[in-house]
């Protein structure tokens, strides 16, 4: 039941609700968001895809949503070791998020966040099937805050997508750049961004010609590992020169490039902005391929997107 203000209350003989405190949050409009971590947004959802497992431990889900401000819609990757903290939900839904992380790439604000981290939550509006009337309808926590405001928030988003049906249909299908992902975070069968730095190439003939990479992007967590050269290298045939200064700590993946036009810029030290690669297993290993829409630029050491990546990881490097 509602309380006077707007708070779901207990009635009837259940025992009575514990005393919390209702959060004042101030939520932004998705244009509005900045590039900041602990935001609070709701959107309704444009675009949902199934968790994939990523090249660590995680499952990675990707959606796309929208609101007045940003019919284009924005994309949304989320994180977790478990599948059930994912959020299950449909386009023609409404999402309410609580402390994501906003960042930048290429231009394009994302939210990219781990669930059930820092006070993350999410709750799932929609409008009941049979009464046709607002309701929350999944949430990451057991007893969320919903406010009458929340309610009638969801309401003007489920009413702004019905009056755009054709606009966001078009930002469903649009062709946007694909988020970047860290190597840890890389998902099978996902168009991706990556931005990393080669560590090794090796140009060969198989089928076609191609150059053969190993990539480092500094990502790792509280149980990073040493990299293990000794396995990964007799994989080229191959050992790296003498003077290539290596990453010490940090995940490596394997690049496949089978475009001509980008072979000059896969070499050692270069880091590159990978833009729709696709990842895909090989012999048991995980590795990212370009695509016919694939393109490879170099970046400058001292560019604001590799700043971007190390400063999730490790910049430690070791000479041979």
């Amino acid at each position: 039941k509602k309380g006077g203000d707007g708070r779901r209350v207990q009635v009837g003989g259940a025992p009575p609700l514990k005393k919390r405190k209702v959060g004042n949050y101030a939520y932004s409009r998705l244009s509005d968001l900045p590039v900041a971590k602990k935001q609070f947004c709701f959107g309704v959802v444009v675009r949902s895809s199934p968790p994939q497992p990523t090249g660590g431990t995680d499952f990675m889900e990707l959606l796309t949503i929208a609101d007045e401000s940003c019919v284009q819609g924005m994309r949304v990757t989320l994180f977790s070791r478990d599948t059930k903290r994912l959020p299950e939900v449909s386009p023609g839904q409404v999402i309410r998020f609580h402390r994501v992380n906003v960042e930048l790439f290429e231009g394009h604000k994302c939210i990219s966040q781990k669930c059930g981290v820092q006070g993350m939550a999410w709750v799932i509006f929609r409008k009941n099937p049979k009464t046709h009337q607002i309701e929350m309808y999944k949430s990451a926590t057991p007893s969320p805050t919903i406010l009458d405001s929340d309610l009638q928030r969801a309401e003007e988003l489920l009413a702004f997508a019905a009056s755009n049906d054709g606009t966001l249909a078009k930002a469903h299908t649009a062709d946007a750049p694909p988020v970047v992902v860290r190597i840890r975070d890389v998902a099978l069968s996902t168009l991706m961004g990556l931005v990393a730095m080669v560590v090794f190439a090796k140009k060969e003939k198989r089928t076609k010609e191609r150059v053969s990479a190993l990539l480092w992007d500094g990502t790792g967590g509280t149980d990073m590992q040493p990299v293990d050269f000794a396995k990964l290298i007799p994989l080229f045939n191959a050992e790296p020169p003498s003077e290539l200064p290596v990453p010490l700590y940090g995940n490596l993946l394997s690049f496949i490039c089978w475009l001509p036009k980008c072979f000059d810029s896969v070499k050692p030290g270069n880091w590159l902005q990978l833009n729709r690669v696709k990842a895909q297993l090989f012999n048991d290993r995980m590795e990212v391929t370009t695509t016919d829409s694939s393109d490879v630029n170099v970046l400058l050491p001292s560019s604001d997107l590799v700043k971007s990546v190390l400063q999730y990881g490790f910049d430690q490097f070791a000479c041979r």
